[in-house]
């Protein structure tokens, strides 16, 4: 796991679903927000899940918000 994940530097972490076909729109989302190193950082968090830290809290927030609206967009089945 990269050490910054659990870094005081990044201390709001949010955890979402993601399978490998949602994986660059997870990461479209956080590059949105800014530069990875620098203002987030990513990694697994199970065989579905990802987990993405932020320095901001309110680029947690505006993540969550994009990867809910994301999933409720998806077509089901």
């Amino acid at each position: 796991m990269d050490a910054k994940l659990l870094s005081p530097e990044f201390p709001h972490t949010v955890v979402v679903t993601c399978t490998d076909e949602m994986v660059p729109d997870r990461l479209s989302h956080a590059w949105r927000l800014g530069s990875c190193g620098e203002d987030w950082t990513w990694g697994r968090a199970g065989a579905d899940q990802m987990r993405f830290s932020f320095k901001r809290e309110t680029d947690g927030v505006t993540f969550r918000l994009k990867a809910l609206a994301g999933m409720s967009s998806r077509p089901t089945g």
